[in-house]
């Protein structure tokens, strides 16, 4: 469970004792301290909880295996920035849920939009943008098409206003087409298919396309 918009608690139940803490399903009321709202996501609500769930322990072993960016804070995917790891175990071959779709994963660290202390928090999410795209038109292994999924992000538990996480998703996706066409020499094609399951939302994103399009 987290909030929608952050930030994520400091403190959280674990040990022995956290058995006294836990209440039945229904009748939470607190989490890491915080008072549970509306608000209050759990994992199968937003993106990164079902890609989490769908890849299980397959997907939690790649993610153990990535480096660390900061000793102090074991940071393996900083603001802004994106990873890549197999669907499923290399080293146990262990298969998941998501291995029956995907080949790779891309994570990306969208920002808080409202608890973002290091910077605008529409330019990291550009940054997620691109560094998400560049990230996956390198895993072509030289075939003709390669088909990439992409969720809207950071309109979820990151708390981005929608109308904002829509003009960056649009304006990013185009901008990084058209810069790839300027450099790719392999002719392999990309496609990106945005998963929104809000009609209003879709026609949302396809009007802020054609707008930036013409742009």
């Amino acid at each position: 469970m987290r909030p929608r918009g952050g930030p994520t608690p400091k403190d959280s139940y674990t040990g022995f004792t956290s058995h006294r803490k836990w209440q039945p399903l229904g009748y939470v009321s607190q989490w890491g301290g915080m008072e549970i709202g509306s608000e209050m996501l759990y994992p199968v609500s937003v993106v990164d909880g079902m890609v989490h769930q769908l890849g299980g322990w397959p997907l939690r072993l790649e993610i153990e295996q990535l480096p660390v960016y900061d000793d102090d804070k074991s940071i393996k995917c900083p603001l802004g920035e994106a990873v890549v790891t197999p669907s499923c175990s290399r080293y146990f071959k262990l298969s998941s849920k998501l291995y029956q779709e995907y080949s790779y994963i891309v994570h990306t660290s969208p920002p808080f939009f409202n608890h973002c202390h290091t910077g605008d928090p529409s330019n990291f999410l550009r940054l997620c943008y691109r560094n998400s795209l560049t990230k996956a038109s390198h895993l072509t292994d030289n075939t003709e098409r390669v088909a990439v999924a992409v969720p809207l992000l950071g309109a979820g538990a990151r708390g981005f206003p929608l109308e904002v996480a829509v003009e960056i998703a649009a304006s990013e996706t185009l901008h990084w087409f058209r810069e790839r066409s300027k450099k790719t020499a392999n002719g392999t094609k990309m496609c990106i298919a945005f998963g929104i399951p809000d009609i209003k939302t879709a026609e949302l994103l396809v009007t802020k396309l054609m707008k930036f399009e013409n742009v």
